[in-house]
């Protein structure tokens, strides 16, 4: 869930950085701009490009050109005014840069490949005001399935918005995700196809868990708006907690956590009034095929070559911003 243009001001974080320790804490805490300027400032800002993604001094960039669509999500947005926006992935620069990266590693690959499936397929969960579903459509060939209820005002403006913008790259599944996703997963819903890259970013307690168990062997997953990896209801920290379970249960591997520079924010949103100090903390795993319901027993045997064959090596990104993940609760 995601907005910032319904107050006169509010934060718009600095997209054009380099993720190392120098220059990345001088652009994360953003920029004061007016409402009224916010379109003509976002549309100029451009995300560049590098070959070494991750090079010896972790500087790290990317192409994206989805900017300017947060501000046009944003002012669809502002004209429903009752219904407040949650947050969003625009508060976390450093993993959307990263989710882009990945996203377009991956379709790379597809492309070389030459499969004969030739997009990449991301399935989130929690849709907020569409502004990770449009990050992710910023990358050419990939679509988007998307779980939310679709309960506040905003929500289908902002969503046929994006299919009038992208069209037939976007579908949603309306209803709630803890019994939506299962349901996909079982193929009762149309259209069900294999999910190759995972967000969740839901109420749902189960939603990371559902993703892993309805994907296949190689499939990313990462999951965003957690404090701390240590929060026990996503991340990690309680028994509870879904990466906790899935990697208790050896479901994932490779899982990499990184931290975002905190920032304060500018105005309220449902969880983070105005003046909170932000801290964030998310992590990147790959389904091992371990709990996977997607796949033949021949097909999960292959799995690790699979994965190897993937080359997508997290713990060489960005290692100046990486956290350590917990230890399970055994």
């Amino acid at each position: 869930a995601e907005d910032f243009s319904a107050q006169p001001q509010f934060l718009a974080p600095q997209y054009r950085l380099q993720l190392n320790e120098k220059s990345f804490s001088k652009t994360l805490s953003g920029t004061n701009f007016s409402a009224q300027s916010f379109s003509s400032e976002v549309s100029s800002l451009h995300f560049e490009t590098e070959e070494n993604i991750c090079d010896s001094d972790n500087n790290f960039s990317f192409a994206n050109s989805s900017v300017q669509t947060w501000s046009e999500l944003d002012e669809i947005s502002s004209n429903f005014p009752k219904d407040k926006v949650s947050g969003g992935i625009f508060l976390y620069p450093r993993q959307s840069k990263l989710i882009v990266h990945l996203l377009q590693t991956l379709v790379n690959q597809l492309e070389e490949k030459r499969e004969s499936e030739n997009t990449l397929h991301v399935c989130e969960t929690g849709y907020g005001n569409g502004h990770s579903a449009s990050l992710f459509l910023s990358v050419s060939k990939v679509e988007v399935t998307t779980f939310d209820k679709f309960d506040r005002s905003y929500q289908v403006a902002s969503l046929q918005y994006l299919q009038k913008k992208y069209p037939r790259r976007v579908r949603e599944v309306k209803g709630n995700s803890c019994k939506t996703l299962p349901s996909y997963n079982r193929g009762e819903i149309p259209l069900n196809r294999n999910c190759d890259f995972l967000h969740g970013s839901s109420l749902c307690s189960s939603d990371n868990i559902d993703l892993i168990e309805g994907s296949e062997c190689g499939t990313i997953l990462t999951s965003t708006a957690m404090t701390s990896i240590k929060d026990g209801v996503v991340y990690f920290g309680s028994k509870k907690g879904q990466w906790e379970i899935l990697s208790n249960r050896g479901c994932i591997s490779n899982i990499t956590c990184f931290a975002e520079d905190e920032h304060i924010l500018e105005k309220d949103y449902v969880f983070g009034k105005r003046g909170t100090v932000m801290h964030h903390e998310f992590c990147f795993a790959i389904n091992n095929g371990k709990c996977s319901k997607k796949g033949d027993s021949e097909y999960k045997k292959n799995c690790e070559s699979k994965m190897t064959a993937g080359g997508i090596a997290f713990e060489s990104l960005c290692q100046k911003a990486q956290v350590l993940s917990p230890l399970p609760l055994l």
